[in-house]
Order: C-alpha cells, then sequence, then structure tokens
C-alpha cells in the first residue's frame, strides 16, 4: 500500500491522521450496522436449501471486504500519526 510522504506543501500529518482515523471509525460503524443486515433462513428458503448458506458466505464477504478497508485506513492513520508533532 503506497502512505503518504508527510512534507511542507502537502496535507498536514495531523489532517491525514485525523481523516483516516474518523474514516476507518465509520467503517468500523458500518460493520457494526451490517449485522443487522445479516441473511435470514425465511428470507430464502424458498430459492432451495442451500441459498442461505450462500447468502451467509456473501454477507460474510462483503464483512470481510469492509475490515480489510478498515484496516487499511488505521496503516496510513498509524503511518501519518508518527509525523505529528
Amino acid at each position: 500500500m503506497l502512505l503518504p510522504t508527510v512534507h511542507l506543501n502537502g496535507t498536514s500529518a495531523q489532517a491525514l491522521f485525523d481523516a483516516n482515523r474518523r474514516a476507518a471509525a465509520a467503517v468500523h460503524d458500518a460493520i457494526a450496522a451490517m449485522s443487522e443486515a445479516y441473511p435470514n433462513g425465511r428470507d430464502f428458503y424458498p430459492q432451495g436449501a442451500n441459498a442461505i448458506n450462500v447468502a451467509m458466505e456473501e454477507h460474510r464477504t462483503r464483512v470481510r471486504k469492509l475490515e480489510e478497508v478498515g484496516k487499511d485506513l488505521e496503516e496510513i492513520a498509524l503511518h501519518c500519526l508518527y509525523w505529528v508533532s
């Protein structure tokens, strides 16, 4: 992953840190909200016996993608924190 270079002509380290921490927090909130959207078997059984398993795996995949984005944002924030004085 390409991390930002903190320098005088760019965005301040503090602003980069703050923005990435807020974005990471929003992603974590989205992950928490996704628990409300977890597939329920009642909504899938008409599609066949395995449909709920497919839906659950697709949901877990979406959560994993968000977790990966959250980790990236946290890594960027930590990188920027090093430069915050």
